[in-house]
């Protein structure tokens, strides 16, 4: 009699076993495969993730503003500011959304042509223009912070260069001594051990300064000479960086700089790249013809990284840096009939309702 009960037993808690081993199967499954956020059919230019509490993210629209999403993207509310106290921000295309990493309240946003950058420390509630010493409202493509000290900024423009500021934001000076050739989209990275070492990609390669952006060097000699629209250092091993070109091809330096390898992907455009904080030699880059890619050896090798993404043009990647397999990506927006802008994630379930397992009580 006991015999048998023990077997009836152990035979239930075995089927229950392989049916949770199914579901968390399927859900793992799902977890790879992009899948479009509570953003719908919004047309998405820029995504930022709060560095401390990354389930809290903000989206720029094109035309339509700043969105918050407080549950990694399954729904959103306006982060405009408000109209009626004159803090809200002007109608427009916002290129750039980056979150200071030690007060993850203060944001500072760039705006496509006359919109200039605007500040917000309160999470987006309230926001105010912050452009003394920049000139001509410039398309505004990238800012970036100063990982040890938040009150020196770097803002990229289409005309003028690289803006510096070293109050917040209040003051901007220019910061292009040794620059050449830059204009329209290009990208700046800090070396997050020694902050004064920047590097910047510009028409004619990827620039490094050693003095906070004070004088640049050209630092590619090894590339193949086209516009370097992304860049990305590893950082557990900052004098190792990625660069990507357009019309192609990743590249690689383990010296800051001095020298360049070719690794693939020559024939796409690499409009952006990833790094994996906590594996760097796991990388993601987002191409403008054939979708996202992946390695895992440290760019040795790339496979297609697209499913559930239904376009080609992927130019913004932005990596969940405390949970690194959880990404946001935004396909191109264009006017064209494929290409709209949406923005997807992968890596987590998108639905909310995720699985359970619970082995029955069992009494003798």
């Amino acid at each position: 009699m006991w015999n048998k009960k023990v077997f009836q037993i152990v035979m239930m808690i075995a089927l229950v076993l392989m049916l949770c081993a199914s579901q968390a199967s399927s859900a793992s499954a799902g977890n790879n495969v992009w899948t479009l956020t509570g953003l719908g059919d919004h047309k998405i230019d820029a995504v930022a993730i709060d560095p401390k509490t990354p389930s809290t993210l903000y989206a720029g629209e094109a035309g339509g503003g700043i969105w918050k999403s407080m549950d990694r993207g399954r729904t959103w509310k306006p982060a405009n500011g408000n109209a009626s106290s004159g803090t809200a921000l002007p109608k427009g295309n916002f290129l750039t959304i980056t979150v200071d990493p030690q007060t993850p309240s203060t944001l500072y946003e760039g705006a496509y042509y006359n919109r200039g950058i605007y500040k917000s420390t309160d999470g987006g509630d309230n926001w105010h223009e912050i452009d003394n010493g920049i000139t001509s409202h410039p398309y505004v493509s990238v800012i970036a912070i100063d990982p040890k000290n938040s009150s020196i900024l770097y803002a990229i423009t289409e005309f003028n260069g690289i803006y510096k500021s070293t109050d917040g934001g209040d003051h901007w000076n220019t910061a292009n001594v040794g620059l050449t050739n830059y204009g329209g989209d290009y990208p700046i990275v800090i070396n997050p051990q020694t902050t004064s070492t920047l590097y910047a990609g510009t028409h004619s390669g990827v620039f490094k300064s050693i003095d906070s952006g004070d004088h640049w060097n050209l630092a590619s000699a090894d590339l193949a000479g086209g516009w370097v629209v992304s860049l990305a250092i590893d950082p557990k091993t900052p004098d190792t960086l990625y660069a990507g070109e357009d019309p192609g091809g990743v590249y690689k330096s383990t010296d800051g700089g001095a020298s360049w390898k070719l690794l693939g992907l020559a024939s796409e455009a690499i409009w952006s790249l990833a790094i994996d904080p906590q594996t760097p030699t796991t990388l993601y880059t987002g191409t403008f013809y054939h979708g996202v890619y992946k390695s895992t050896d440290g760019g040795k090798t790339w496979n297609l990284f697209n499913d559930g993404l239904p376009n080609s043009r992927y130019p913004t990647l932005s990596i969940d840096p405390q949970t690194p397999t959880i990404l946001y990506s935004a396909d191109f927006e264009d006017n064209d009939s494929t290409s709209t802008g949406q923005l997807y994630s992968i890596g987590f379930d998108s639905t909310g309702f995720g699985f359970s397992c619970f082995l029955p009580m069992v009494r003798r």
